[in-house]
C-alpha cells in the first residue's frame, strides 16, 4: 500500500471544492442549473500558514446541503491558493483526517507540497491544502470538525 493510499481513504471524502470569481453569481447557476441548495455563507478572517509565513486571509464560503459528497463554493482570493483553476473549477477534493499534522506529513514524505494550513487556537492546523502540481488539491479537514460541519450541512445553518 502506497504512503498516499494509507492517509485518505474513499469513503472520507466529504466534499469537492470549487473556487469562483463571483461566489453570488456562482451560486445563482449552481442552484438554477444543478438544484443545490447552500447552508449559510461563511463570511471571516482566518489565519493561515503558508510555507512563507503566517497571515490573515478574508474568506467567503459555502457548502452545499447534504447529503454529501458536498460541494464547497470559494469567492476567490487574489494573492492566495483560492483562485480559480486555469481551465477547470475544481480546486481540491476535502477528506477527513484524524490528525492533520501526522497525515500532512505522510502526504509530504508522498511527494506533495504543503501549500496552506488553517491554524487553529491552539496553534495546530485544523486543515491543510497539499499538491503535486499534476491533479487537484487534497484537503486534509480535522475529524474534529465533522459533527459541526455535518450539522451546518444538513440544517443549513452555521452553528458558530
Amino acid at each position: 500500500m502506497s504512503i498516499i493510499g494509507a492517509v485518505l481513504r474513499p469513503e472520507d471524502q466529504y466534499h469537492a471544492g470549487i473556487v469562483v470569481a463571483d461566489l453570488d453569481v456562482a451560486l445563482e447557476k449552481l442552484t438554477a442549473l444543478a438544484g443545490y441548495q447552500f447552508a449559510d455563507e461563511y463570511k471571516g478572517d482566518n489565519l493561515v500558514r503558508t510555507p512563507t509565513g503566517e497571515s490573515m486571509v478574508s474568506m467567503r464560503f459555502v457548502y452545499s446541503i447534504g447529503p454529501g459528497p458536498l460541494i464547497e463554493v470559494i469567492q476567490q482570493c487574489p494573492g492566495t491558493v483560492w483562485m480559480p483553476v486555469p481551465g477547470s473549477g475544481l480546486h481540491h477534493f476535502g477528506y477527513w483526517v484524524d490528525d492533520v499534522e501526522a497525515e500532512s506529513a505522510a502526504l509530504e514524505a508522498a511527494g506533495l507540497t504543503l501549500e496552506a494550513a488553517g491554524v487553529g487556537p491552539d496553534g495546530n492546523p485544523y486543515w491543510a491544502y497539499h499538491s503535486d502540481g499534476i491533479g487537484p488539491r487534497l484537503e486534509l479537514v480535522s475529524r474534529a470538525a465533522k459533527p459541526m460541519i455535518d450539522a451546518w450541512t444538513t440544517t443549513g445553518k452555521m452553528p458558530f
